[in-house]
């Protein structure tokens, strides 16, 4: 009340939020709380007292002293003229609310999304998020890149989606959208899938790994769809390598054999099951003295020291023996695995048995012997 805003009524939220006492009744407004020198309470109070202009805020902030510790406090509050019933202007009325756990939760929740928002562009991922209601579907500019549109139309699911996947996943993935992710009891709203993507603007085919959540109203409808796209295609065409280099090694006719620089077999093909007579499973782990005659076993060494070395061993003939200890006559190459920054982490060895060969080229010189005799 007045120009010195003595404090009149004052209940007891509005006590406990001050953190005061009923002694301050009758105490103008700076008094009571002096803290608030400098911030803009006191000078809103008095131009609704001067011009009879109330005014309301929305999660303002105070800092007040309470429990002997300056804190920091949010309200929403009204001020509001007080006339007498003449309608002279007496003072001001004040309504507040503390929403100081909101104003903060949603503080959390705005870092915890910029810090998804950062995680999802450190790893290159794009985002959707689709208003099933209004049919509205946002997609981020990662999104959009994977899928090559280059304006800034707005996306939708007819239009831009479902023509953006390539004619052989079309189907497939409208399927599993529609039948199954839109259908809570069958789903619980997962979506989680692998589609190729054919660029609006170039053509370029992309591989896309896309995982999200459909959200349902009460009555079990799907009213919004949001999840992360990333691009898979180097992870996809890697597989595809792989599985390439693992065909011609499985199918290849020489003995591929990897070992780690101890000389411990770590792959084993089909041709040299066939050739020594051991299963991968009897030769991953073991030593590769394994299939090397006892007189061998230097030779190898010598080998195995020099390729630790980084020297390059060329293609050599010598004996090996076959698991019921059968000498056989191979032509070896050896050469040195590397890591990414070229550090030697293991051995390739390739054998082929040229036991035949040897034996028709020792029958073809026995018989040339003969027939000079």
């Amino acid at each position: 009340m007045g120009e010195d805003l003595l404090v009149t009524i004052a209940n007891e939220s509005t006590l406990k939020a001050w953190g005061k006492t009923e002694d301050v009744i009758g105490k103008p407004f700076h008094e009571v709380l002096p803290e608030l020198e400098g911030q803009p309470f006191r000078q809103l109070l008095l131009d609704v007292y001067h011009t009879g202009i109330g005014h309301s805020f929305t999660d303002k902030r105070a800092d007040i002293i309470v429990e002997g510790i300056l804190q920091t406090f949010y309200f929403t509050f009204s001020y509001q003229p007080f006339r007498d019933d003449d309608g002279t202007l007496k003072g001001v009325f004040c309504i507040a609310n503390d929403v100081t756990e909101l104003v903060l939760a949603k503080a959390k929740l705005a870092a915890s999304e910029e810090s998804a928002r950062l995680a999802i562009a450190a790893a290159h991922l794009g985002s959707f998020d689709n208003n099933l209601l209004s049919g509205e579907m946002f997609w981020d500019a990662r999104c959009r890149e994977l899928f090559d549109i280059r304006d800034q139309h707005r996306i939708s699911y007819n239009g831009d989606f479902l023509p953006g996947l390539h004619p052989d996943d079309r189907e497939r993935i409208d399927d599993h959208i529609r039948k199954f992710s839109f259908i809570n009891k069958i789903s619980d709203g997962d979506y989680n899938v692998e589609y190729r993507a054919i660029g609006a603007g170039d053509g370029k085919t992309r591989w896309v790994r896309s995982k999200g959540k459909v959200f349902f109203d009460q009555k079990n409808n799907p009213v919004r769809f949001i999840g992360i796209v990333i691009d898979i295609t180097d992870v996809k065409q890697a597989d595809e390598q792989a599985a390439l280099l693992t065909a011609i090694i499985n199918y290849s006719y020489d003995a591929i054999i990897s070992m780690n620089l101890d000389g411990i077999v770590e792959s084993w093909n089909e041709a040299a099951d066939r050739i020594f007579g051991f299963s991968s499973e009897e030769m991953i782990g073991q030593s590769i003295y394994k299939i090397i005659p006892q007189r061998g076993h230097q030779e190898e060494q010598h080998i195995l020291s020099r390729l630790k070395k980084g020297e390059q061993v060329e293609h050599y003939e010598t004996k090996r023996q076959t698991k019921d200890l059968k000498q056989l006559d191979v032509s070896s190459t050896i050469s040195p695995i590397l890591d990414k920054q070229g550090n030697i982490v293991g051995l390739s060895k390739i054998a082929r048995d040229i036991t035949d060969q040897k034996n028709g080229r020792k029958t073809k010189k026995r018989f040339y012997y003969y027939s000079q005799s």
